[in-house]
């Protein structure tokens, strides 16, 4: 019987040891998995602050268009205070869109940065977290062996239900 609760000890350790293991290669592949949503997050953040500078781009040029086409319909009449207003209108209300544009892409390019540093935040605790687990499931495979040396009673001793000693 004693070389049952000897090798059922050794085996919990190695058990033990081998469960720490994994749950240490599982917080490392969550940090990897975050940290590839990271870079997906700041990739379409460039992509959305892209759209918003070419919508920008756009809007400034159909204004300038716009205003353009306005001189000439006016013809000779563009300097009368009232078509001075209305050109100035048309062009502060095209640039303020252009600007509002620019900004939006702006804003998403930031919220999607900061989706990404979440991410590998997210990441970083994830692998803490097994590494802690890992270590404590070490401590306790650990602190199992000791206990099944020191008190000489096994998980096969405690439901082991015959009369019978085993050699």
């Amino acid at each position: 019987a004693q070389g049952f609760r000897a090798a059922g000890s050794f085996l919990s350790l190695f058990g033990g040891l081998r469960a720490a293991g994994g749950l240490e290669e599982e917080g490392k592949a969550k940090l990897a998995a975050y940290h590839d949503l990271a870079k997906q997050e700041e990739k379409q953040a460039d992509a959305r602050r892209a759209i918003g500078m070419a919508k920008a781009s756009e809007t400034r040029r159909l204004t300038d268009i716009t205003e353009s086409d306005a001189r000439a319909k006016l013809k000779g009449g563009a300097s009368d205070p009232s078509s001075i207003k209305f050109l100035a209108n048309l062009q502060g209300h095209g640039y303020y869109q252009a600007a509002l544009q620019m900004a939006a892409g702006e804003m998403q390019r930031d919220t999607g940065y900061a989706k990404a540093d979440a991410a590998r935040t997210a990441g970083e605790r994830a692998r803490i977290g097994g590494r802690v687990k890992g270590r404590a499931m070490r401590t306790g495979a650990y602190a199992g062996l000791l206990e099944g040396m020191g008190t000489g009673m096994t998980l096969f001793d405690k439901y082991n239900t015959e009369d019978e000693d085993y050699p």
